[in-house]
């Protein structure tokens, strides 16, 4: 008789890492798994919310809340792991990387278009970045907010 299914809420971030991890995690377990993929706030609100879970994987600045509501138990949060933010071109051929800041500042001045999420944790620490950056002004203009796993238009 198979036992009921651990459901795992996780970010569109880790896809990838969920869909690779997820039939290692049932094989070991032997327990179905239901996976349910959101953005990172949406996780932490569909906890507060009651929504059942067995893992929960989300922003660490959402767990301090989640404890102080009684929404996880004190002290069961674990790091997991952690998604840097890229910045990245469409270009044909290769070219060096930018890593220092009058590069990236010049990459994205010089852009015709800029995606990025509009929702969740990753879109709000772009504008974020552009803001510090004293880009915020300069690329308006070129921004095109996107929902969470959307393709860019070709």
């Amino acid at each position: 008789m198979l036992e009921e299914a651990a459901t795992i809420m996780y970010p569109v971030a880790v896809r990838a890492l969920m869909t690779a991890l997820s039939a290692r995690l049932k094989a070991a377990s032997g327990v179905p798994l239901d996976l349910v993929i959101d953005l990172n706030p949406a996780i932490a609100q569909r906890i507060a919310a009651g929504e059942h879970f067995d893992v929960g994987l989300t922003n660490p600045h959402f767990v301090p809340d989640l404890i102080a509501g009684g929404f996880i138990r004190e002290g069961s949060d674990r790091p997991f792991g952690r998604i840097p933010l890229a910045i990245a071109r469409r270009e044909e051929g290769s070219s060096p990387v930018a890593r220092s800041l009058p590069e990236i500042s010049s990459l994205i001045r010089g852009a015709r278009s800029i995606g990025y999420t509009a929702e969740g944790t990753s879109g709000a620490t772009y504008l974020r970045a552009i803001d510090q950056l004293g880009l915020a002004e300069p690329t308006r203009a070129k921004g095109m907010p996107m929902g969470a796993g959307n393709q860019w238009p070709r």
